[in-house]
């Protein structure tokens, strides 16, 4: 196996990707991607990896960058209901 990169591979943002998994696993990735239309398989993948390499030691400034992205960013529509929630509570809270 060869492990040296040539001068394109380092430049490249992006590296093609083909994997088996479970299809227990397929079928849970294709269920979350139907019940959130915001996510897609690409978007999937990168999450998983990222919090992968994360939680087991990578100190790379973007794979934690894109791990916490992840986890704090929430859609428009989830933003905007919890946002009607919060203003609701407020509401009553000066009642």
């Amino acid at each position: 196996m060869n492990t040296e990169l040539s001068g394109s591979d380092v430049q490249a943002p992006f590296v093609s990707l083909e994997s088996e998994i479970p299809e227990v696993l397929f079928d849970a990735m294709k269920g979350f991607i139907v019940a959130n239309p915001h996510w897609d398989q690409y978007r999937v993948m990168s999450s998983a990896l990222a919090r992968f390499l994360y939680q087991n030691g990578s100190n790379e400034r973007a794979v934690t960058e894109h791990y916490l992205d992840d986890l704090f960013t929430q859609p428009a529509t989830v933003s905007k209901q919890k946002g009607e929630v919060f203003r609701s509570t407020e509401s009553s809270r000066s009642l």
